[in-house]
């Protein structure tokens, strides 16, 4: 399992924001990353399993945007296929890159089109937002909060949002947050 964290906000240093995420290195031992997008952070915790090389670190990049995921994506091999028939190309093994391609090609239809058991947070550089989205099933965890100055803050695990958000809640399985709302 691996552990991810998405901020919306710098009101943080990446300093600042280590400790709350170090909170859950143990779900990823293997190698971690915080990169910051114009508006915040996204952090990725791997634990190696698919694409075991650093090719298959997170986050993914993809025309600006960034994907950061724990999850499963059944069948990705297909989907990987039909999506380097349009052009995109893959450096790793890892069955969570092919999201951003599924991202620019689909948009957020692409969630419906997942088999997979997942918890994710996209950076779209296009709107300089975060959307996050779980399965339909809720067997990845993802929560989230907003913090004192109303930004929202998704994380794999509670713990991580405590001390920065006031009320911390869990992400309804089967839903996605772009552009400032839930949607199922």
């Amino acid at each position: 399992m691996c552990a991810i964290m998405g901020f919306s906000t710098k009101d943080l240093s990446k300093e600042e924001i280590q400790k709350y995420f170090d909170r859950t290195v143990s779900r990823g031992p293997d190698m971690s990353r915080i990169i910051e997008t114009k508006s915040g952070y996204l952090c990725f915790h791997r634990l190696a399993i698919m694409g075991l090389t650093e090719a298959g670190m997170q986050p993914f990049e993809l025309d600006g945007d960034y994907v950061v995921c724990n999850g499963e994506i059944y069948g990705f091999r297909p989907i990987k296929r039909q999506l380097a028939e349009k052009g995109y190309q893959f450096k790793s093994g890892s069955d969570c890159e092919i999201l951003l391609p599924m991202f620019h090609e689909y948009g957020l239809s692409m969630f419906s089109r997942l088999d997979a058991e997942f918890a994710l947070v996209i950076y779209d550089s296009m709107t300089d937002s975060l959307i996050a989205a779980r399965d339909p099933i809720g067997i990845r965890p993802l929560f989230y909060g907003y913090d004192k100055n109303g930004n929202i803050i998704f994380a794999s695990e509670a713990k991580n949002l405590v001390g920065l958000c006031a009320e911390v809640c869990p992400f309804p399985p089967g839903h996605y947050y772009a552009y400032g709302k839930f949607v199922r």
